[in-house]
C-alpha cells in the first residue's frame, strides 16, 4: 500500500490551478488589444458620421440651388428686358422686366442671403440662406452666367440663355 504525501498533493493542486489562470502579461496584452480595437472602431464611426453630415449638407445645398435656378430660369425665359448687369459686367444683383412689366431683382446680400424683390409691388422674399457668393455676369444681350458658391467650395456654375423680343 502506498502512502500519500500531503505535500505532493498540494503541489499538484497548485500546479493545475496555475495552469488554468491567466498571467498578468496575458491580461495586459488582452486589455491593450481591446483598447486598440475600441479606438479603431470609434475613429471609423467618427469618420463615417462626418462624411454623412458633409454629403447631407451638400445635398440640401444642391436642392436649394436647383430650386433657385429653376425659378430664375422660368422668369428669365419670359423677361422683356435685362437692365442689370450691363453687357460685359459682373454684379451681385440681376434686374429685369418680367412679362407683366414689373421690374424684378435678384440680389446677393452681405449676410449671405439671396433676396428676390418685386419693385412694383414692393415685395421681398428670401430665396436662399448661407450662400458664400453669388455673381451674375452678362456677356451678350441674352446670355447671363450665374456662379454660386455655398461654403468654401463652388458648387454650381450655370449659364442661362433666353430670347428677348
Amino acid at each position: 500500500m502506498k502512502v500519500k504525501n500531503p505535500d505532493n498533493t498540494g503541489a499538484q493542486l497548485n500546479d493545475s490551478a496555475r495552469q488554468r489562470a491567466f498571467t498578468l502579461v496575458e491580461v495586459v496584452v488582452s486589455i491593450a488589444l481591446f483598447s486598440a480595437l475600441v479606438i479603431v472602431v470609434s475613429s471609423m464611426y467618427s469618420f463615417i458620421r462626418r462624411t454623412f453630415v458633409r454629403v447631407d449638407s451638400r445635398s440640401a445645398a444642391s436642392s436649394e440651388i436647383e430650386r433657385f435656378l429653376l425659378r430664375l430660369d422660368n422668369e428669365l425665359r419670359s423677361a422683356k428686358d435685362v437692365t442689370s448687369p450691363a453687357s460685359d459686367a459682373k454684379s451681385n444683383c440681376l434686374t429685369f422686366v418680367n412679362k407683366e412689366g414689373n421690374e424684378i431683382g435678384y440680389e446677393f446680400t452681405e449676410d449671405g442671403t439671396v433676396v428676390r424683390t418685386d419693385f412694383q409691388n414692393d415685395n421681398q422674399r428670401i430665396l436662399m440662406h448661407d450662400v458664400a457668393s453669388l455673381s451674375f455676369s452678362r456677356f451678350t444681350r441674352g446670355l447671363v452666367e450665374i456662379s454660386i458658391t455655398i461654403g468654401q467650395v463652388p458648387i454650381l456654375t450655370a449659364i442661362h440663355v433666353w430670347n428677348l423680343p
